[in-house]
């Protein structure tokens, strides 16, 4: 992360990291990054742009994806990824994923926020081959508006599920399809890693 150029100092904890420690999760991008899966990435639940970066700038990607409904959120990603002179290959999709066009997030500190939402089935290009989803237990209806990229792209995920709930309920949409946990779990919020079998 040495040679890449910072927003300006932010307030929050992956804004922290990247003062202090470099890339925040940064087990789970080096475990991506030697995949070295090529081809496009979505990022579903950018925030300001951690994972966006690192897959545009240390990943065979070919392009990233990365849907974020929070303005702010989106300037700092923007800012980041002009810095960087990465903007031309990524996309902003700024809306929450879901398989309706209004989606409620609970925050613990915001309470229950609402988005307008798409499905990234009707917004997302063909031709992708890796996900991460990080959208405070909103993952189920996010997948289920992409079964179509599921289906026929068959990324690799890397979903966030902090309750035995919430993986149950991201299996019941993604195991029908093929999917299986590798085992892998990375990260303080888990995020699991699965494969088609």
């Amino acid at each position: 992360m040495k040679w890449l150029k910072l927003p300006p100092e932010r307030t929050g904890i992956i804004a922290r990291h990247w003062h202090n420690e470099g890339w925040y999760e940064h087990r789970m991008l080096s475990h991506i990054q030697a995949l070295r899966i090529e081809g496009a990435y979505l990022d579903v639940g950018a925030n300001i742009g951690n994972h966006t970066v690192f897959f545009a700038s240390e990943c065979p990607s070919t392009h990233v994806y990365a849907v974020e409904p929070s303005d702010e959120a989106i300037g700092v990603l923007n800012e980041f990824a002009e810095l960087n002179d990465l903007a031309s290959k990524i996309t902003v999709i700024p809306y929450a994923a879901s398989d309706s066009d209004t989606i409620e997030v609970e925050f613990p500190r915001k309470g229950v926020v609402p988005f307008k939402a798409v499905k990234l089935d009707e917004v997302v290009a063909p031709g992708i081959k890796l996900v991460k989803m990080d959208i405070e237990g909103a993952e189920p209806s996010a997948l289920r508006g992409m079964t179509r990229i599921l289906a026929e792209d068959q990324p690799r995920l890397f979903i966030e599920a902090h309750t035995d709930e919430d993986m149950a309920a991201t299996l019941s949409v993604i195991g029908p399809l093929g999917y299986r946990a590798t085992g892998n779990v990375f990260n303080a919020s888990p995020t699991y890693e699965f494969v088609l079998d």
